[in-house]
């Protein structure tokens, strides 16, 4: 939801602004042909310049709100993003303000409901407090904050929390292989997934009693396959129960040491 806004207040300062940014000064501002030119000009002259004042120069209710908006988060002025009449604006302004100065406690006195959303999911996020995801109303939201807390704590119990099944399987995924614990594997409701995840750590970790764990047989075939070659241990391969599977293991062993040697004695 907030790249829709973003990108809305974007293309309206794109309209207002395309002759804008070659001019040269506020007075220059005044010879261009319509209102919307006119305003993004004095608007990108006030940012420019860091001067609110001119803000009030502007015609166009929404560039001016948006001018307002852009110096006030400069000047971290709380009481101009107060002023301003957009409610979007408002809210984004405060939003703003409030990330910057670290500050929860201004999310809820955002009248709009998606920067109310975004200022508890970034204030959630930023300082790894669950108590602001609770306030957010919007699922895609409320997944980002209890997502981004739980792969930055490595708590997969967070993961349930989630309202998407996929993000919520994401979640204990990457979890799992932050942490190389197969138990978060458990959590994801694909069990493909479940089964490659459990794979991915006993590779990782050389650990062939996690092989034992995946049901699906090619799976597991691959998983004590994949740890004979990265080990160099040709009996792990006998863990293999598809003998064609079994063979290949075998004979890429052979040729690597085969190559291995090789390459030793050229270079003696």
């Amino acid at each position: 939801m907030r790249w829709i806004i973003l990108a809305a207040l974007a293309l309206l300062l794109l309209a207002g602004c395309g002759k804008a940014e070659f001019t040269s000064s506020y007075a220059d501002c005044q010879g261009l042909d319509d209102q919307k030119s006119t305003d993004g000009c004095i608007m990108q002259q006030s940012i420019d310049s860091n001067n609110p004042a001119t803000c009030a120069e502007i015609v166009t209710p929404l560039i001016k709100d948006l001018c307002t908006s852009e110096i006030a988060i400069q000047q971290n002025d709380l009481a101009s993003c107060h002023a301003i009449g957009t409610e979007k604006v408002k809210g984004n302004c405060i939003e703003k303000l409030a990330k910057k100065q670290n500050n929860s406690n201004l999310c809820p006195t955002i009248a709009d409901g998606n920067w109310r959303d975004i200022c508890f999911m970034d204030l959630g996020i930023v300082q790894l407090d669950i108590r602001h995801c609770v306030e957010i109303v919007n699922p895609h939201e409320s997944d980002t904050c209890y997502f981004e807390i739980a792969k930055a704590t490595n708590s997969s119990a967070l993961c349930h929390k989630l309202f998407s099944v996929e993000k919520a399987d994401e979640c204990f995924g990457s979890i799992a292989l932050l942490t190389e614990d197969q138990s978060a594997c458990l959590g994801i409701s694909n069990q493909g997934k479940a089964q490659v995840c459990i794979l991915k750590i006993a590779v990782g970790k050389g650990n062939i009693l996690l092989c034992e764990n995946i049901d699906e047989e090619y799976l597991r075939n691959s998983c004590y396959f994949n740890i004979a070659i990265r080990a160099d241990e040709p009996e792990v391969c006998n863990g293999i129960t598809n003998t064609t599977i079994q063979k290949q293991c075998i004979n890429e062993l052979e040729r690597i040491n085969a190559n291995s040697q090789n390459t030793s004695l050229a270079e003696a």
